[in-house]
């Protein structure tokens, strides 16, 4: 015991010496060549050590450094570079190092993001398409997809017209018969499972509010997807969402919006309907009535919808955030459709040690509603004779029972109730290294997270048509997925032959969570809970669903542009998933 503590001694008082070394400081003013102004904003860095600062708005600046002979390095956006070699530094004292920089015109190439990373356009060799928020589609925008809705050539985006509901988007068609065809999207490097994820019926993806989103980025063929490995398959779609600026700014936007049916499909009128029926079923002509019934437009409406977003913004030098908090409330043509959004954005970046260290931290979360029209209504508006009349000469609804007819459509609507609700949160945080030793090289760690609940519960009550008794189901599926990636990136220009090399190689940790309960109750001794509870019932059929998946994987990429002109890439992804595949009999 007495030799343990002797080590213990000496390793602090060997350890301790260095926290008593004395140090120095280098301190100056940076000003601008045309007209002698002080240029705040300007990076400082010590070379060969971690010291670095940013000028203020006076152009001053101060780094503590131990003594000794430096080269000391100025840079910012629209000036020159400079540098200053001898700075000589002593103990307890402090060096004036003072830069004049050159203002010079910033060549900024555009640039594309791609799988981790972004790159030069004209150097991508993949199928890239990128749409920024000036050519989002506008008007009443519910899903991201509605954005690039005809934007992107070989992009398909198909909806279903039901507010946040189906929206089926096709990246060059569909590869495959009896699997999935839907792309996998990407919401700032967090990977979304494929088909969106967890929700309560409508499109998982409207989680996301349009107005959050600054570009959409689609990968389109094998060289650009290559790289996110067999779940990129049918296309990878990247989702970008605003950050702030320099300065403050508060914003505030309310829309909107009145929808209609333009036009339905032509059915026989109500004359026409009993000709119909004297000639081709005169046995029936008794019982088809003599009302005159546009059954679509009786479960047609005018749907309204308003939209409110309220947005903060801000940053200073290399300090940018944003917070923004959205509602919408978006009712649908049918009768009985409604879809609910509220959803909150937190998206915050910051350079630290002279712009060695970047953080990006992106949260999103919202909570959705929705009213599902029963799905026997529009079928049953297209065939319904519209020779009966929706209520009886007692006022309750008419249900015609001749093998002509079907359900009532509006006395679905009034008796049948089908409602969702999900709530759903994307999150990540990244931090990026610069390493000073090796120009050029950046190493970043991201985890993120994708957590999804939802519940959707239909009631059918025991009097209505077809019902057997009444029924009642509810299904509450959950998710939470967690990812870590940590992965390089090295660029190096050869001025000398006009070539560049850009290197990327990373590793990726994923694992998934599924949990799912569902009840379904037929034969409903009361109907007076509604969907508010679960009765007793001649039938109850309740189900448990659970399921974890893990996915490892590596993955890099090669670009060699020569001469700029000639570009070769090459890409390469290995996954080890723990999920069986499945087989044949």
């Amino acid at each position: 015991m007495r030799r343990y503590f002797r080590v213990c001694a000496t390793a602090l008082v060997f350890t301790g010496g260095p926290l008593l070394a004395q140090t120095g400081t280098i301190s100056g003013r940076v000003t601008s060549a045309g007209d002698g102004q002080p240029v705040p904003g300007v990076t400082i860095v010590v070379a060969g050590t971690t010291a670095g600062a940013l000028t203020k708005d006076d152009g001053r600046y101060t780094l503590t450094v131990q003594p000794g002979t430096y080269t000391v390095h100025a840079r910012r956006i629209g000036f020159a570079p400079d540098s200053l070699t001898g700075v000589i530094v002593t103990a307890n004292a402090g060096t004036t190092a003072d830069f004049t920089l050159q203002a010079r015109a910033a060549q900024l190439a555009q640039m594309v993001i791609i799988g981790y990373g972004t790159q030069e356009a004209k150097n991508v060799t993949g199928s890239v398409a990128t749409v920024g928020s000036e050519e989002f589609n506008k008007g009443r925008i519910v899903t991201p997809e509605e954005l690039i809705q005809a934007k992107v050539p070989g992009v398909q985006v198909i909806n279903n017209n039901e507010p946040g509901g189906g929206v089926t988007i096709r990246v060059r068609g569909g590869t495959s018969i009896n699997a999935a065809n839907d792309p996998l999207f990407v919401i700032d490097g967090i990977p979304i499972a494929v088909g969106g994820g967890i929700g309560d019926g409508r499109n998982p993806l409207s989680f996301l509010n349009p107005d959050d989103i600054a570009s959409i980025t689609v990968l389109k063929d094998a060289s650009a997807t290559a790289i996110y490995g067999s779940r990129g398959a049918n296309g990878v779609v990247l989702v970008t969402t605003k950050t702030g600026g320099q300065g403050s700014q508060v914003s505030y936007s309310v829309t909107t919006s009145a929808s209609t049916v333009a036009r339905d499909p032509q059915l026989l009128t109500a004359a026409q309907f009993a000709a119909a029926v004297q000639q081709y079923a005169p046995s029936n002509v008794a019982t088809i009535g003599d009302a005159n019934t546009n059954w679509e437009k009786a479960v047609e409406r005018s749907a309204f919808g308003q939209q409110h977003d309220l947005a903060f913004a801000g940053g200073k030098d290399e300090m940018h955030y944003r917070v923004s908090l959205g509602y919408l409330d978006q009712a649908g043509i049918v009768r009985g459709t409604d879809a609910q959004r509220a959803s909150l954005s937190l998206n915050y970046n910051d350079h630290f040690l002279g712009d060695q260290f970047e953080l990006h931290t992106n949260l999103k979360g919202s909570r959705g509603h929705d009213l599902f029209t029963p799905s026997s209504v529009i079928g049953s508006a297209i065939a319904f004779a519209p020779t009966q009349p929706i209520y009886t000469p007692s006022g309750t609804f008419n249900q015609y029972s001749n093998t002509l007819g079907t359900a009532n459509p509006l006395a679905d609507l009034a008796q049948l109730s089908d409602q969702g609700t999900a709530y759903r949160s994307v999150g990540d945080l990244e931090v990026n290294y610069h390493a000073p030793f090796i120009p050029g090289l950046t190493a970043t760690v991201r985890g993120g997270y994708d957590y999804g609940k939802a519940e959707r519960t239909t009631f059918a009550p025991s009097f209505a048509r077809g019902q057997n008794g009444g029924t009642f189901t509810r299904n509450n599926p959950s998710q939470i997925n967690t990812l870590l990636e940590t992965f390089g990136e090295y660029s190096h220009r050869f001025d000398n032959i006009q070539s560049n090399l850009d290197l990327t190689g990373g590793y990726t940790y994923e694992k998934f969570g599924y949990d799912s309960t569902r009840i379904f109750a037929q034969g409903l001794s009361t109907d007076l809970l509604g969907n508010g509870g679960i009765p007793a019932a001649t039938t109850n059929i309740p189900s448990l669903d659970n399921q974890e998946a893990l996915l490892v994987s590596f993955f890099g990429r090669a670009t060699w542009t020569y001469k700029d002109r000639y570009i070769l890439m090459g890409s390469v992804r290995r996954d080890g998933s723990s999920r069986s595949p499945s087989r044949g009999a």
